[in-house]
Protein backbone atom coordinates (compact mmCIF):
# COMPACT_ATOMS: atom_id res chain seq x y z
CA UNK A 1 0.00 0.00 0.00
CA UNK A 2 1.55 3.71 -0.67
CA UNK A 3 4.39 5.23 1.91
CA UNK A 4 4.07 2.17 4.02
CA UNK A 5 -0.16 3.27 5.27
CA UNK A 6 -1.82 0.33 4.73
CA UNK A 7 -5.35 1.07 5.85
CA UNK A 8 -7.51 3.37 3.81
CA UNK A 9 -9.80 6.25 5.68
CA UNK A 10 -12.72 4.82 7.06
CA UNK A 11 -15.68 6.32 8.74
CA UNK A 12 -15.13 9.52 7.47
CA UNK A 13 -16.49 12.50 5.72
CA UNK A 14 -13.66 15.39 4.10
CA UNK A 15 -15.55 18.33 2.36
CA UNK A 16 -14.41 21.64 0.86
CA UNK A 17 -17.15 24.13 1.46
CA UNK A 18 -18.85 27.13 -0.97
CA UNK A 19 -21.60 27.24 -3.32
CA UNK A 20 -20.59 23.97 -4.86
CA UNK A 21 -19.54 22.41 -1.82
CA UNK A 22 -17.47 18.77 -2.41
CA UNK A 23 -18.03 15.93 0.21
CA UNK A 24 -15.81 12.98 0.07
CA UNK A 25 -17.30 10.05 2.06
CA UNK A 26 -14.13 7.19 3.00
CA UNK A 27 -15.34 4.37 4.13
CA UNK A 28 -12.51 1.88 4.10
CA UNK A 29 -11.37 2.27 0.42
CA UNK A 30 -8.75 4.68 -0.92
CA UNK A 31 -11.32 6.19 -3.63
CA UNK A 32 -14.04 7.77 -1.25
CA UNK A 33 -17.86 8.82 -2.88
CA UNK A 34 -17.78 11.72 -4.06
CA UNK A 35 -20.50 14.25 -4.40
CA UNK A 36 -21.25 17.91 -5.21
CA UNK A 37 -23.79 19.78 -3.32
CA UNK A 38 -24.70 22.42 -5.45
CA UNK A 39 -27.55 25.63 -5.67
CA UNK A 40 -30.29 24.81 -8.24
CA UNK A 41 -30.31 27.07 -11.42
CA UNK A 42 -33.21 29.55 -9.62
CA UNK A 43 -30.93 30.24 -6.55
CA UNK A 44 -27.82 31.13 -8.13
CA UNK A 45 -26.73 34.54 -8.44
CA UNK A 46 -29.39 37.68 -7.23
CA UNK A 47 -32.14 35.08 -7.31
CA UNK A 48 -32.37 34.12 -3.70
CA UNK A 49 -31.17 35.44 -0.65
CA UNK A 50 -28.07 34.43 1.13
CA UNK A 51 -30.10 33.21 4.12
CA UNK A 52 -32.31 31.24 1.76
CA UNK A 53 -28.59 29.57 -0.55
CA UNK A 54 -27.55 28.92 3.27
CA UNK A 55 -30.38 27.15 4.44
CA UNK A 56 -30.67 25.12 1.38
CA UNK A 57 -27.07 24.28 1.69
CA UNK A 58 -27.17 23.42 4.91
CA UNK A 59 -30.22 21.32 4.36
CA UNK A 60 -27.95 18.91 1.79
CA UNK A 61 -25.12 18.49 3.99
CA UNK A 62 -27.91 17.36 6.42
CA UNK A 63 -28.84 14.93 3.65
CA UNK A 64 -24.88 13.84 3.15
CA UNK A 65 -25.00 13.38 7.25
CA UNK A 66 -28.40 11.23 7.19
CA UNK A 67 -27.87 9.32 4.37
CA UNK A 68 -24.13 8.21 5.67
CA UNK A 69 -24.25 6.96 8.96
CA UNK A 70 -21.37 5.67 11.65
CA UNK A 71 -19.76 8.77 10.32
CA UNK A 72 -16.96 9.20 13.19
CA UNK A 73 -15.21 12.41 11.77
CA UNK A 74 -15.72 15.05 9.29
CA UNK A 75 -12.67 17.36 8.36
CA UNK A 76 -13.67 20.71 6.42
CA UNK A 77 -11.30 22.90 4.79
CA UNK A 78 -11.77 26.09 6.76
CA UNK A 79 -11.72 30.04 5.70
CA UNK A 80 -8.21 31.80 5.56
CA UNK A 81 -7.42 34.75 3.48
CA UNK A 82 -4.57 34.83 1.28
CA UNK A 83 -3.50 38.11 1.05
CA UNK A 84 -0.83 37.55 -1.56
CA UNK A 85 -3.67 36.79 -3.98
CA UNK A 86 -6.22 39.21 -5.93
CA UNK A 87 -8.42 36.80 -5.97
CA UNK A 88 -9.21 35.93 -1.98
CA UNK A 89 -9.09 39.84 -1.32
CA UNK A 90 -11.89 40.64 -3.98
CA UNK A 91 -13.86 37.84 -2.03
CA UNK A 92 -13.21 39.85 1.44
CA UNK A 93 -14.13 43.27 -0.02
CA UNK A 94 -17.97 41.64 -1.22
CA UNK A 95 -18.16 39.54 1.53
CA UNK A 96 -17.73 36.20 0.25
CA UNK A 97 -15.42 34.80 2.77
CA UNK A 98 -17.68 35.87 5.64
CA UNK A 99 -20.27 33.75 3.91
CA UNK A 100 -18.43 31.14 3.73
CA UNK A 101 -17.37 31.30 7.42
CA UNK A 102 -21.59 31.54 8.22
CA UNK A 103 -21.97 28.22 5.29
CA UNK A 104 -18.84 26.07 7.46
CA UNK A 105 -20.86 27.29 10.62
CA UNK A 106 -23.90 25.51 9.50
CA UNK A 107 -21.77 22.64 8.56
CA UNK A 108 -20.05 22.37 12.22
CA UNK A 109 -23.36 22.73 13.59
CA UNK A 110 -25.20 19.97 11.66
CA UNK A 111 -21.75 17.88 12.66
CA UNK A 112 -22.35 19.00 16.36
CA UNK A 113 -26.23 18.16 16.66
CA UNK A 114 -25.62 14.18 15.35
CA UNK A 115 -22.49 14.23 18.20
CA UNK A 116 -19.90 13.72 15.04
CA UNK A 117 -16.38 15.25 16.13
CA UNK A 118 -15.54 17.70 13.23
CA UNK A 119 -12.04 19.61 12.19
CA UNK A 120 -11.75 22.84 10.21
CA UNK A 121 -8.16 22.58 8.63
CA UNK A 122 -6.58 25.08 6.66
CA UNK A 123 -5.41 24.98 2.97
CA UNK A 124 -2.19 26.08 4.15
CA UNK A 125 -1.53 23.19 6.55
CA UNK A 126 -3.09 20.14 4.43
CA UNK A 127 -2.19 21.29 0.74
CA UNK A 128 0.42 24.22 1.54
CA UNK A 129 1.40 26.43 -1.50
CA UNK A 130 0.16 23.74 -4.12
CA UNK A 131 -1.93 25.66 -6.84
CA UNK A 132 -5.40 23.72 -8.22
CA UNK A 133 -3.42 21.85 -11.14
CA UNK A 134 -0.75 20.49 -9.03
CA UNK A 135 -3.23 19.40 -6.11
CA UNK A 136 -5.00 17.31 -8.85
CA UNK A 137 -1.60 16.00 -9.82
CA UNK A 138 -1.14 14.64 -6.75
CA UNK A 139 -4.35 13.26 -6.13
CA UNK A 140 -4.15 11.78 -9.85
CA UNK A 141 -0.62 10.07 -8.95
CA UNK A 142 -1.65 9.05 -5.40
CA UNK A 143 -4.72 6.78 -7.51
CA UNK A 144 -2.27 5.64 -10.33
CA UNK A 145 0.17 4.54 -7.87
CA UNK A 146 -2.62 2.16 -6.24
CA UNK A 147 -3.97 0.98 -10.08
CA UNK A 148 -7.18 2.87 -9.49
CA UNK A 149 -8.58 2.67 -13.27
CA UNK A 150 -11.79 4.68 -12.43
CA UNK A 151 -10.77 8.18 -11.28
CA UNK A 152 -12.83 10.42 -12.79
CA UNK A 153 -11.03 12.68 -15.45
CA UNK A 154 -13.74 15.47 -15.06
CA UNK A 155 -14.03 15.98 -11.31
CA UNK A 156 -14.42 19.66 -9.94
CA UNK A 157 -11.62 21.19 -8.10
CA UNK A 158 -13.80 21.42 -5.52
CA UNK A 159 -13.89 17.20 -5.45
CA UNK A 160 -10.07 17.15 -6.02
CA UNK A 161 -9.62 19.29 -2.75
CA UNK A 162 -12.20 17.43 -0.98
CA UNK A 163 -10.06 14.11 -1.68
CA UNK A 164 -7.18 15.64 -1.01
CA UNK A 165 -7.85 16.24 2.46
CA UNK A 166 -8.98 12.81 2.75
CA UNK A 167 -5.29 11.87 1.57
CA UNK A 168 -4.24 14.44 3.74
CA UNK A 169 -5.75 12.83 6.74
CA UNK A 170 -4.65 9.19 6.08
CA UNK A 171 -0.74 11.12 5.78
CA UNK A 172 -0.61 10.02 2.11
CA UNK A 173 -0.42 13.30 0.55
Amino acid sequence: MPYGVTIAPDSLITVDAGWSTACATWSGQWVPQVEALNLPSNMRGSKATTEAKLSYMWGRFADVMHNNGGIDLVVIEDVELWSEALVSLTAAERGDLFTLAKLIGGYCNECDSRDVRFELVMAKTWKGQLTKLATRKRVERFWRGIGEREYERNISDHKVDAIGIGLYKAGVF
